[in-house]
């Protein structure tokens, strides 16, 4: 075990090193974003540290949609919030969107899977914590998990033209949480793991075999009542509608908020969607000084994910 004088000063370097350039996520290629919302995540449970965790959560929750593609989300991908269409093509070719399709497909096998392996250890280690991120957005990691293993050995589908896939380091954490612990049936997938066994280490991908493969819910906590408002439930009465629920959330925060860092003011709506009149506020819109004190631990009023503008209104209201 490492002295409690080594751990602080780790916790010091994620915290003055890491946080700062993590915090307003990227507009860039999905691997990235989903990587950095990783990280916040695990950066907010190594250092105790629940503005952080939220923060990698609020970015997973963004970002994730809009990287795997669903025949239900309609003719077009997901934008990721506040950056307007990701990249689906390569040199001006772009696939047909199928179910399970990953952002970065076209781009090489490669890059696609990063994102999904960090993904899928943001969620891991979220379930870890009770929050259960898996039960958001499970449809499209088990239909990238197909999408896939279709094309890989011994498998035997023909890949659309333009798309390559290779078997990589990872897979084993998302097949455990779907098949093992759930029951749900991944037959192409089952059959790919036990050629890819065992597995190695590639950037966030690491010795996944040895530590998920068959491991089921072992040691697997409850999830936590407080994260139930995330899985799209049906409202019971007009009490628990989202209107209702976001305005206790945001009242709640606020108080928070100001009893640890005092009261911010913003300067400006960051970015405005192309879609409807839905806005965006990031970290970027808040006073410096506050900004340092959010990245010390406070709990943060801000949302990467979109808001409405009367939310918006209500949030400058509280604030002013």
């Amino acid at each position: 075990r490492w002295p409690d004088a080594e751990i602080a000063r780790f916790q010091n370097m994620l915290t003055t090193q890491y946080l700062s350039s993590l915090i307003h996520g990227t507009c860039e290629n999905g691997n990235k974003e989903l990587t950095m919302s990783e990280a916040l995540i695990n950066i907010g449970v190594f250092n105790d540290n629940r503005a952080a965790f939220e923060l990698g959560l609020k970015m997973w929750r963004g970002r994730t949609p809009a990287y795997i593609y669903l025949k239900t989300d309609g003719p077009k991908p997901v934008d990721p919030p506040g950056c307007g269409p990701a990249l689906w093509g390569n040199k001006g070719f772009t696939p047909e969107f199928v179910d399970g399709l990953l952002q970065e497909s076209a781009r090489d096998s490669g890059h696609a899977n990063l994102a999904l392996a960090g993904m899928v250890d943001a969620a891991e280690t979220a379930r870890q914590q009770g929050v259960d991120l898996y039960a958001e957005q499970g449809n499209r990691i088990m239909a990238a998990l197909e999408f896939q293993a279709q094309y890989l050995p011994p498998n035997n589908a023909q890949p659309p033209e333009g798309l390559e896939f290779h078997l990589h380091p990872t897979w084993e954490i998302a097949y455990n949480e779907f098949h093992d612990r759930l029951g749900n049936s991944l037959p192409k997938m089952a059959v790919v793991l036990p050629l890819n066994r065992p597995t190695g280490v590639n950037h966030p991908m690491n010795w996944e075999t040895l530590t998920h493969a068959g491991m089921g819910g072992i040691g697997l906590p409850p999830v936590k009542k407080q994260d139930i408002a995330h899985t799209n439930r049906r409202p019971k009465n007009k009490s628990q509608t989202a209107e209702g629920h976001r305005r206790r959330l945001i009242n709640n925060r606020n108080e928070r908020f100001e009893r640890r860092c005092g009261k911010p003011h913003f300067r400006e709506i960051s970015r405005r969607s192309p879609r409807s009149n839905v806005g965006y506020i990031s970290l970027g819109t808040v006073e410096p000084a506050l900004r340092g004190c959010i990245e010390h631990g406070a709990p943060t009023p801000l949302a990467p994910q979109p808001i409405t503008m009367a939310e918006i209104c209500l949030i400058q209201k509280n604030f002013a």
